[in-house]
C-alpha cells in the first residue's frame, strides 16, 4: 500500500479477527487487547527486523502496517549476480507502484541466482544471526525462521518479517510441547512429537536456512 500522508510504500498484513487464536491476544497497557505480533513488534528496534509503523482494526479484520523492504526477485530472470544491483536496474523492478509485486523474500532471491557468492551468503547469515541474537536478548523467539520470512533488498540487506508465531520465553521455561512454525525447518525432536527447547529449535532452523 501507499501512505497518503508520508508517501512511501508500506506493507500491510491483515487477518480475520475470528481466525486469530485466543492465546495470541495480549493486553497492552496503551492499546488494550491486541495481537501478540503487534505487542512484540512494538517493542523491537533492530536494523534487520521489520519496523512496525501502525496497527488498527475493524469489526472483521486486524491490520499490521510495517515498512516495505526488499525488491521483487524473479526466478524467471536467473543470473549469476556477484555484485549488488541497484533497485531501478533490477530485472524484477516494476516501477514505483507495484500492486502486483512479486515476492521480495530470500526464497525468491535464492531462486533468482544461479549461484550466490559466499561473501553474500556470509553477509545475509550474519544479519540473521544479529536479529535472532537481539530477539533472544529481549526474551523473544521468532518460531518461524525460514527463507520466506526474510525480506531482501538489492544490496542483500535483510529484514526478518512475520512475527505471527513469535512469543516471549522465560529462561527457566524454554521447553515446550506445542509447535509453532514450518515443519521443513523443525528440529528432529519436534518431528518426533517430543517436548523441545525453543532456543535450540531456533538454532536448528538457522542451520537449515544456511544450508
Amino acid at each position: 500500500a501507499v501512505s497518503t500522508t508520508s508517501g512511501p510504500e508500506v506493507a500491510v498484513k491483515f487477518a480475520h479477527r475470528e481466525k486469530i487464536p485466543a492465546d495470541q491476544w495480549v493486553v497492552d497497557a496503551q492499546h488494550g487487547m491486541i495481537p501478540r505480533e503487534v505487542h512484540i513488534l512494538s517493542r523491537l528496534d533492530h536494523t534487520n527486523i521489520i519496523c512496525l509503523l501502525d496497527y488498527y482494526a475493524d469489526v472483521r479484520y486486524v491490520y499490521v502496517v510495517t515498512e516495505c523492504h526488499g525488491v521483487p526477485w524473479s526466478s524467471a530472470s536467473s543470473t549469476n549476480w556477484t555484485t549488488p544491483l541497484s533497485v531501478k536496474t533490477h530485472p524484477g523492478w516494476r516501477g514505483p507502484t507495484r500492486l502486483d509485486r512479486t515476492p521480495c523474500d530470500l526464497f525468491e532471491c535464492i531462486e533468482a541466482h544461479h549461484r550466490l557468492p559466499e561473501s553474500v551468503i556470509q553477509s545475509i547469515f550474519a544479519q540473521l544471526l544479529s536479529a535472532v541474537q537481539y530477539l533472544e536478548s529481549r526474551g523473544i523467539v521468532h518460531r518461524d525462521l525460514k527463507d520466506e520470512n526474510v525480506a531482501v533488498d538489492a544490496n542483500y540487506t535483510i529484514k526478518l518479517i512475520d512475527f505471527g508465531s513469535a512469543a516471549f520465553f522465560e529462561r527457566d521455561r524454554r521447553v515446550v510441547e506445542r509447535f509453532q512454525g514450518t515443519m521443513a525447518f523443525a528440529a528432529p525432536e519436534i518431528i518426533r512429537g517430543l517436548p523441545y527447547d525453543q532456543l535450540k529449535a531456533e538454532i536448528w532452523a538457522l542451520g537449515v536456512l544456511l544450508y
